[in-house]
């Protein structure tokens, strides 16, 4: 699953396979935004985020994988 992230939006595509899940984090670790998909490219809008470090989880139902980005 690739993560692509630009000021505004973090933008997921499985490459292979279909988005289950995502979770965005902060980096405690405490969920600020849960979502279910069913599609390969998926995104969701951070503008509001305050600057700082943050967690992506994301699912394809069998595995997770993790990311961090930087919101500057």
């Amino acid at each position: 699953i690739g993560l692509n992230y630009f000021k505004k939006i973090v933008q997921f595509i499985g490459v292979k396979t279909i988005i289950r899940e995502i979770e965005l984090l902060d980096i405690s670790g405490t969920v600020l935004r849960k979502f279910s998909t069913n599609i390969k490219i998926a995104s969701i809008n951070i503008q509001e985020l305050k600057p700082g470090n943050y967690l992506i989880k994301v699912s394809n139902g069998k595995e997770w994988f993790t990311k961090i980005f930087i919101k500057q």
